[in-house]
């Protein structure tokens, strides 16, 4: 029952040990056990241990517990949202913890003697068993309703599907595991071997159901909630407020938990559990989910430069437009100082010529000021023709 690095960290791989156990370069413990005493829980049910992860976004509670005459029912009194089975599970924890409000998730491992078990209780009143080689294996049953947290009377799967057991992982000769979205079931293919007889592996399955392929759903369980959060975070973005700040904070948030969590590879000594987390990760469909963030940070990441274009087009077009209107400001000015120029300067040019070779006198201004006006006429006319052979307007 010990959870901590030195007791579990030798089957998992480094990368995912501060994941499960807490940080070891903060030298902060992030794993607690103890030893429960308790009266027994309802329908007979006996507490033999809890756990405590405790992680980013809040705390995961493991509770050992040992299933009574009836494990189905006895299961699924615990895994409801409400009722005496989550009262119970909250009174374990004392005042200063809260249960979450959803479903609890589940591992369970059953074992069996001699020959194999009977369906589970309420199922062939609800559910009549084909015979012949219709009939579903029984220990099919057992793994479903064990993984799902279930009753007959609540549920029947349907068995005529091609996926009601889809979730199933072959272990060994001696034991399987199905994997559902709610909980993961270890169910021994071969009787235990009575106490005293000899070797019995599925007291060493006990073990592993309890250690290593607990610790493989909670890493599932911090998978399933670091993946959803980035995805609901980028799901509330408001795209007329996308900016690079918004897009570096997402693209580090995915970062992160692709380095610190999206592992699936994490066994060291074999590939079962390993096999089993793939299992949880493709029940919550987690790498299609991954695969669509990349592609939605992608496409955000794409329009943000297309925006960013558009938007520098658009000042790029504004200021030409600026220096458009400038340019056409000064070119009135200038056309304004030239007609002035063209009208003033043959005027003045035969007004000075008048007056050096003739006594000023009416008549001479008149003759002046027609001289010239005519000279301004003609350089208008001269200006016009070149302005027009230059193309020029």
């Amino acid at each position: 029952m010990v959870a901590d690095r030195a007791a579990r960290g030798a089957h998992f791989s480094p990368r995912v040990h501060d994941a499960l156990y807490g940080s070891a370069a903060a030298g902060r413990e992030g794993r607690w056990h103890r030893q429960v005493a308790s009266a027994p829980g309802p329908r007979g049910v006996t507490v033999e241990a809890a756990e405590l992860l405790d992680t980013a976004t809040g705390v995961l509670l493991v509770v050992h517990v040992q299933l009574a005459a009836d494990p189905v029912a006895d299961l699924a009194a615990l895994t409801a949202p409400a009722g005496p089975g989550r009262e119970w599970l909250a009174a374990l924890l004392g005042p200063d913890l809260a249960l979450d409000a959803g479903r609890a998730r589940a591992v369970t491992h059953l074992v069996w003697e001699g020959a194999l078990p009977g369906l589970p209780a309420g199922l062939p009143e609800r559910f009549p068993q084909p015979t012949g080689e219709a009939a579903h294996p029984v220990l099919d049953w057992w793994a479903w309703y064990l993984a799902a947290g279930v009753t007959p009377q609540a549920f029947v799967p349907d068995v005529d599907g091609p996926d009601w057991t889809q979730g199933r992982i072959r272990l060994s000769r001696d034991w399987s595991a199905l994997v559902l979205r709610d909980g993961i079931s270890f169910v021994a293919c071969t009787p235990r071997t009575p106490a005293g007889s000899g070797p019995d592996f599925h007291a060493s399955a006990r073990v592993y159901a309890r250690t290593l392929h607990v610790d493989v759903l909670l890493l599932g369980i911090l998978q399933h909630s670091a993946l959803h959060e980035v995805a609901d975070s980028v799901a509330e973005l408001d795209i007329e407020e996308l900016d690079a700040e918004v897009l570096e904070r997402l693209e580090r948030d995915l970062l992160r938990f692709r380095i610190g969590l999206w592992w699936n590879d994490v066994g060291q000594r074999g590939q079962q559990t390993s096999a089993v987390l793939v299992g949880f990760q493709q029940q919550h469909r987690l790498p299609a989910l991954y695969e669509q963030l990349v592609q939605d940070l992608t496409d955000l990441s794409r329009y943000w430069k297309a925006r960013e274009a558009a938007e520098q087009e658009a000042v790029r077009h504004a200021e030409e437009r600026q220096r458009a209107a400038e340019d056409r400001q000064e070119r009135r000015v200038v056309s304004a100082i030239t007609v002035v120029s063209f009208l003033l300067l043959p005027l003045t040019v035969v007004y000075t010529g008048a007056a050096v070779i003739a006594e000023p006198s009416w008549g001479l201004f008149a003759g002046s000021s027609a001289a010239g006006v005519v000279l301004c006429l003609l350089a208008w006319v001269w200006r016009r023709a070149t302005a027009g052979a230059g193309g020029d307007e």
